[in-house]
């Protein structure tokens, strides 16, 4: 197993070898749960004539083609830098579990004086715009979630938010529910308090699927599952109204709250937490 800062110069060395190949200067590679080496990727915007040949992208083109979801998701990918927001992208719907990188975007930004190209977009804010089915939260328990638990503590919690995105995908209210009662379960056996919290209403979801997101809430609510705390975010006429999507005060986009609306949802959720936590 090799340590992080081997894995990092890896990557600038790929970096190194793109520049010599007449394309930019960036590398990545993955690794595996035990830090062995799967793959190595470079640039190849210029010799490649394409402008998505992105050392990341690069990479997991070819590890999506050659590792489950699964897999993928107990994998590392180091990159000579920050990953800019279209490998984020890519990074995101490949299901890589971890991202690590040597150089940040602040940082090369300033280090390029001469150039006027630039998509200011930092990685971490990219994934942390992404949302995860309950299918996939599922899959990424035992390399995400199972580290995290702290023994010592006097309650491990988890807050959960997911269940849109499978309606999505074209999973019904069962398979989505279903998923999230294994979630439950894998959680509780491993010591964890779980409060879940009703999914918000879709404004482009047609009839069947907004049906169907509804009567998933429904089931959080009657929780046969078995989670510690339910809290129903329909109670705040904020979220359930769907004319309050469009007040950037409340909303970044129709979906998402804004920095205000997530206070509201922590202030919603804070007494079971408080409940659940023993406090």
């Amino acid at each position: 197993m090799q340590n992080v800062e081997f894995l990092l110069r890896a990557a600038i060395s790929a970096a190194a070898s793109a520049r010599e190949h007449g394309n930019h200067p960036f590398g990545a590679l993955l690794t595996d749960e035990q830090g062995n080496i799967l793959l190595i990727a470079e640039n190849t915007v210029n010799t490649g004539g394409d402008a998505t040949g992105h050392a990341e992208t690069n990479l997991v083109r070819e590890a999506s083609q050659k590792y489950s979801f699964e897999e993928l998701s107990r994998s590392t990918l180091y990159s000579s830098t920050e990953p800019c927001p279209m490998c984020s992208g890519a990074i995101f719907w490949s299901g890589i579990g971890k991202v690590v990188y040597a150089l940040s975007e602040e940082r090369l930004y300033a280090l390029s004086v001469h150039s006027t190209e630039s998509l200011k977009l930092a990685c971490r804010d990219v994934l942390a715009r992404g949302g995860r089915p309950v299918h996939e939260c599922l899959t990424l328990f035992p390399t995400l979630i199972e580290p995290l638990y702290a023994p010592a503590a006097q309650r491990n919690v988890i807050i959960f938010h997911a269940g849109d995105n499978d309606i999505g995908q074209g999973r019904n209210a069962d398979q989505t529910y279903a998923a999230f009662t294994q979630y439950v379960a894998l959680a509780h056996r491993q010591g964890w308090r779980v409060v879940v919290s009703t999914e918000f209403h879709v404004p482009h979801f047609n009839a069947e699927r907004e049906a169907q997101l509804e009567a998933y809430n429904t089931m959080l609510l009657r929780n046969q599952a078995g989670a510690d705390a339910v809290v129903d975010m329909d109670a705040d006429p904020r979220f359930l109204d769907l004319s309050y999507r469009s007040d950037p005060a409340l909303f970044r986009d129709p979906l998402h709250p804004s920095d205000a609306g997530l206070a509201i949802m922590l202030d919603r959720l804070a007494p079971a937490i408080r409940r659940v936590a023993g406090r």
